[in-house]
């Protein structure tokens, strides 16, 4: 059996969560404490925004977490990128509601993808970081179509269309840990691989 590093961080994640039930109650959603150690950030706080969008996601009730090694003048988790198409900008954000994150994708054109991709428990996401704290550590970025095709080349399974990659993809990582990077084709968001 061949295993890439996607299935190895999905059964790890699974097997942790498992593992470790005190992390989450049984609903899912964080503890207070756990709340507590989680930044969340408004929609209006991106001034990057476009309006209609951070009108959705303040209708969604989203706030957007951030990364504990984050400079804070320099906020995570809202990318706007070509995501589907060369010259179509798009917006992707991590949308924590309720303890579960969720990255939305807002399409500045014709070409799309599923909108809504990997909702998760917070709780997952946070790691030790010393001293007894823990830090939330989900962060979504674009990664470009070169990274895209060296990542493919060296960890992927030959799923990557070379042919078709002129625009960028999303990575969600799990910060110090592994990640994901997901390339949308033809309606379809495809794995193409992570690093850890």
């Amino acid at each position: 059996m061949h295993w890439t590093i996607q299935r190895v961080l999905r059964i790890w994640i699974f097997f942790h969560l498992l593992l470790h039930p005190v992390l989450l109650p049984a609903n899912g959603a964080e503890t207070p404490h756990e709340s507590q150690e989680i930044i969340r950030l408004n929609p209006a706080q991106f001034s990057d925004l476009p309006p209609r969008i951070r009108k959705e996601l303040e209708q969604q009730e989203c706030t957007i977490p951030q990364p504990y090694d984050r400079p804070s003048p320099s906020p995570a988790n809202v990318v706007q990128a070509e995501l589907a198409a060369k010259g179509q900008l798009d917006w992707a954000v991590l949308c924590s509601h309720k303890g579960i994150s969720t990255i939305l994708v807002f399409w500045g054109g014709p070409v799309h993808c599923p909108t809504k991709l990997d909702p998760r428990p917070d709780a997952g996401y946070l790691q030790g970081i010393g001293g007894g704290q823990k830090g939330f550590s989900r962060e979504i970025s674009a990664i470009t179509p070169e990274e895209i095709r060296v990542l493919a080349e060296n960890f992927g399974e030959g799923g990557y269309p070379p042919t078709e990659g002129q625009h960028q993809g999303l990575s969600d990582a799990f910060s110090g840990k592994a990640s994901e990077v997901l390339y949308c084709v033809k309606g379809t968001w495809m794995p193409v691989a992570g690093a850890d």
